[in-house]
């Protein structure tokens, strides 16, 4: 300050004080001791925080639960890296054992993840509180299925074309359903045309959240494939951005919430590690590929936006086990490590699996679906080409 202003005497010079008084012998001799002492103080007792319970659907507030200051309580597996005792027949995933020897991906990618083994289970739990804190209920339906279908199709359409992540489609999706859950779209006209413009508007939204780069232009006049290319609509570019800004507004920003993609690599992780010797080390490919069908699809459903991300996710993992007739060392389809991390039985996921076991069986016969075209491919180990099980024959055996 006195660099910028003067010394106060009004001839503008430069000079400062030094930022701290020298200090004398005693005194440096006093803070190199009292430094020593700090190095030397014992750290402070861990903080362990209660995991929350997992034995109900209802959604908790963070309010409620208990934050314990001291060593781990009793019931933690202190072998275990400080993570609750697991029920008999379960295994742990969080061990850096297990994360090494079972990778999800790539052994580089799983190696980093060994270090959530402290808090991974807390943060899991966290989203899986989280998945039921559901905007939409049953009855906001501002659309009708065709039209709904239409325009979920329309966005997987650019996703697919430009090779975006599927976290970026069930996002897009996501935020389109909950716009349309508040019935805001009478104020600007419900035309084909307006609910277009919202479609495009909440893809642009999500590739902003979930990708890398940056999203395509609205109208790209440097040769590329423009938003606007992928709709026969006469849409203004501004109305893009305009549609994109109402739709924030509607949502108050919070734009990113849980999908069913969050709880993807975890459940399928619990998939083949529940298996025991019954599975390879890394699970199939067609395995996965499947799931990933199984998600997409789902998105086709009106009844499955009232349900929550986490069990539309145990749903997938549970209908591509059931189809591919993935076992056990115990001949179960829904082993004890799926039930424990997943939290749902298969009682508790019977009527979302019958619904994505609908949609599964509607998109094989249907050569012309966007996602039927996607993954009958051998890229995808042509699991679009599966035979859907009988409905019978869904909760046999489980």
């Amino acid at each position: 300050q006195n660099q910028l202003l003067g010394d106060g005497n009004g001839d503008g010079a430069r000079s400062s004080p030094p930022l701290m008084p020298e200090l004398d012998d005693a005194e440096s001799s006093s803070l190199s001791e009292n430094s020593k002492r700090r190095r030397s103080v014992t750290p402070s007792p861990k903080v362990a925080v209660k995991p929350l319970f997992l034995g109900t659907k209802k959604a908790r507030n963070w309010d409620e639960e208990e934050v314990v200051v001291g060593p781990a309580s009793n019931n933690c597996d202190h072998d275990s890296g400080g993570s609750i005792a697991l029920p008999e027949g379960v295994i742990n995933l969080d061990l850096p054992t297990n994360r090494l020897n079972c990778p999800v991906r790539s052994r580089a990618e799983d190696e980093n993840t060994v270090f959530v083994q402290s808090y991974g289970e807390y943060f899991y739990n966290s989203l899986l509180q989280s998945s039921h804190h559901n905007e939409i209920s049953k009855d906001d339906r501002y659309l009708s299925d065709e039209e709904r279908e239409e325009l979920v199709l329309l966005i997987a359409g650019i996703v697919t074309k430009r090779g975006l992540l599927q976290e970026t489609l069930h996002l897009a999706v996501q935020i389109l359903d909950r716009f349309f859950a508040q019935n805001l779209l009478d104020q600007w006209g419900n035309t084909y045309r307006s609910r277009v413009c919202v479609a495009l508007s909440c893809y642009f939204a999500a590739h902003k959240i979930e990708e890398r780069g940056f999203p395509p232009f609205i109208v790209d006049m440097t040769g590329g494939t423009g938003l606007l290319e992928y709709t026969e609509q006469d849409i203004d570019p501004q109305e893009i951005l305009d549609m994109e800004m109402r739709i924030c507004l509607a949502l108050k920003f919070r734009l990113h919430k849980t999908t069913p993609c969050s709880f993807r690599d975890r459940f399928i992780q619990a998939s083949f590690v529940g298996d025991g010797d019954a599975w390879p080390t890394i699970p199939s490919n067609k395995f996965i590929s499947m799931v990933d069908y199984l998600l997409d699809v789902s998105l086709q459903s009106y009844d499955l936006i009232s349900k929550s991300s986490s069990a539309i996710a145990a749903s997938a993992i549970y209908l591509a086990r059931k189809t591919l007739d993935l076992k056990d060392s115990h001949g179960l389809i829904w082993s004890p490590t799926l039930k424990h991390y997943t939290t749902y039985s298969a009682n508790d996921m019977e009527g979302t699996v019958v619904e994505l076991h609908k949609q599964q069986c509607a998109t094989n016969n249907d050569i012309f679906n966007r996602f039927y075209k996607k993954y009958r491919g051998e890229s995808k180990f042509c699991v679009a080409l599966e035979a859907a099980l009988h409905p019978e024959d869904l909760f046999q055996k489980h």
